[in-house]
């Protein structure tokens, strides 16, 4: 295993991305150049944060969930899949900050979308608060989350927004899998309606082609 030193001079290596020895990691895109640009901070953290090491993968992202650039930060979250962190408290401040915080849209739906793969219910309010998110991304992300965690508070929030969201088929196709969960007779309307819109955007689709 790499010593801390060695953990310690990586860290410092994404942070600038400046490779001090462009042997030890080939994928490295910017080898040998002093640069800051975007892409040799995402080659640095694809490679880090799938060492076999975790010690070294945690560190990265970490890192890399707090860097300028969203891309950076979305593509940490997208590599968390492959650590369980459902023990780990360290991540949560992180990860909830992330998730109702961010800047950037997509962010905070790849940060909510992962608490909600955590099965955690403590997260709930945070979900739900976030189902009113102005991005429909952040919305269904949250909605889908929230119907993981808890389904009847899902349900309400599903049925209190339809109207509001109904412009949004990726939202729309979320709230259909949480009424789903639990058939009422009440849903027929909802599924009717969606089942005439999906063939009249299709028709509508045919006639301007």
């Amino acid at each position: 295993l790499p010593s801390d030193n060695e953990v310690a001079e990586w860290q410092m290596q994404f942070r600038s991305s400046t490779l001090v020895n462009p042997s030890r990691h080939a994928v490295w895109r910017a080898s040998g150049v002093d640069s800051v640009d975007l892409m040799s901070r995402y080659d640095a953290l694809i490679a880090l944060a799938r060492n076999k090491d975790k010690k070294i993968a945690v560190a990265v992202l970490k890192e890399a969930m707090q860097d300028k650039s969203f891309f950076i930060r979305r593509t940490a979250l997208d590599l968390l899949s492959d650590l369980d962190l459902r023990n780990d408290e360290d991540w949560k401040p992180i990860l909830i900050e992330l998730a109702s915080g961010d800047a950037d849209n997509k962010v905070r739906a790849a940060a909510i979308a992962y608490l909600g793969n955590l099965d955690a219910k403590e997260y709930g309010t945070t979900f739900e608060i976030a189902t009113e998110d102005k991005s429909y991304i952040v919305a269904t992300a949250a909605l889908i989350a929230l119907n993981k965690t808890a389904h009847n508070r899902a349900r309400v929030k599903a049925e209190e927004l339809l109207d509001t969201n109904r412009f949004s088929d990726l939202w729309e196709t979320a709230a259909g899998m949480v009424f789903a969960v639990d058939n009422k007779p009440e849903d027929y309307g909802f599924y009717q309606d969606r089942v005439k819109n999906f063939y009249e955007g299709a028709r509508s689709r045919f006639l301007v082609s």
